[in-house]
């Protein structure tokens, strides 16, 4: 008895459009490649509109009128300004290179990363400025709240790169938006409610972010 097996189909290869791999991303519509820059426009926007309006800087960051205060903005651009620059070179260059040695995701990684910081930055500030900052109306800005801004990016991109290569800007953006406000809530609960002394913010940066 003779038995008659079909050939098994063949996936056929165009040219212009090859079959994608495993860990091959498909490409994006149209429609999604927008998204990024539009949402991105938008939320940079509302950020400038309510800098303008809502933001004014602490009483020693402002222009100084007497000696006293001449002589304690230098003592706190002394004292503060470098923390302030050493933790910027960590965050941009520490950070950004520290995943650029993936063959695949090198350069999505740094692009990632300087998109990450400027957006959690911006969005931490506006937020501590209404929650903690708020005075007579406005959100007072100086250089220990740029500082607080830049401990809550942080937590964003130690988390950014646990999904890095799965998922898409637009995303990436979403969990910055969602990360921050959390960070920030966290913070209050253990530093300010529990008491709790966290060096370095390892209970309140490094664990947050990598949990």
């Amino acid at each position: 008895m003779e038995h008659s097996s079909a050939p098994a189909p063949v996936l056929l290869r165009h040219r212009h459009h090859p079959v994608p791999t495993l860990g091959m991303a498909l490409p994006l519509p149209a429609s999604t490649r927008c998204l990024l820059p539009l949402s991105l426009g938008l939320f940079q926007a509302a950020l400038l509109l309510f800098f303008a309006l809502f933001i004014t800087y602490d009483e020693h960051s402002a222009a100084p009128t007497n000696s006293e205060d001449v002589e304690h903005a230098a003592k706190q651009l002394h004292s503060t300004f470098p923390f302030f620059q050493d933790i910027q070179v960590m965050l941009v260059v520490g950070l950004g290179l520290l995943l650029a040695f993936l063959p695949r995701y090198g350069l999505s990684a740094l692009t990632h990363n300087f998109l990450l910081l400027n957006v959690s930055a911006q969005w931490a500030l506006m937020l501590q400025g209404l929650l903690h900052h708020l005075q007579h109306g406005k959100a007072v800005l100086g250089l220990h709240s740029m500082l607080s801004a830049e401990f809550a990016a942080v937590t964003v991109l130690i988390s950014a790169g646990a999904v890095l290569g799965r998922t898409s800007p637009s995303q990436l953006l979403a969990m910055a938006l969602c990360e921050v406000p959390i960070y920030l809530a966290s913070e209050w609960l253990i530093i300010t409610r529990l008491g709790v002394l966290d060096v370095g913010g390892t209970i309140t940066i490094h664990v947050f972010a990598c949990y």
